[in-house]
């Protein structure tokens, strides 16, 4: 199990979203006194996104600090879905045009880019058809460090 901090940011209808707690909005940090990680959120200006999250942990509001987890099986499954299969379907594509049809280098890379496509366009109607929520993050636990301590200062 893949765990990290984050901050419930809304509930609605019984749907949590959180942000991830990270160094650019740890509050100590933020003000000067942690270990520099506001800093370096502020110069890298990250925008911040709220995911829906499952959870099982009653009671939860707008600002509680949480420990979000995620099943390493189903993140790599996610990633080689996302990342693998365009680029089996680019090499793939641009060998065959290579070995079998004795392609020059444009015709190559013609094919190559369009194996690529045809790897993200199966990878969009795989993600439309499969149970998305199996991948979705659950929130584990109530952080016990709560919002306003380091994230980085206080590992368990």
């Amino acid at each position: 199990m893949i765990e990290e901090r984050a901050i419930v940011t809304r509930v609605e209808n019984g749907q949590v979203f959180v942000q991830a707690l990270n160094m650019g909005n740890c509050k100590p940090c933020a003000e000067g006194r942690g270990c520099g990680g506001g800093l370096l959120g502020r110069l890298a200006r990250h925008r911040k996104y709220a995911i829906e999250v499952n959870t099982q942990v009653r009671d939860l509001q707008s600002g509680d600090a949480v420990v979000v987890g995620i099943a390493g099986d189903a993140l790599l499954r996610a990633s080689a879905l996302v990342y693998l299969l365009p680029l089996v379907g680019m090499i793939g594509l641009g060998a065959f045009a290579r070995l079998t049809l004795q392609a020059g280098d444009a015709l190559v890379a013609a094919f190559a880019v369009a194996g690529l496509a045809a790897g993200l366009v199966v990878v969009r109607w795989k993600s439309l058809s499969i149970d998305a929520t199996r991948f979705r993050p659950m929130v584990l636990r109530r952080d016990r460090f709560g919002a306003d301590s380091c994230p980085r200062l206080n590992q368990e």
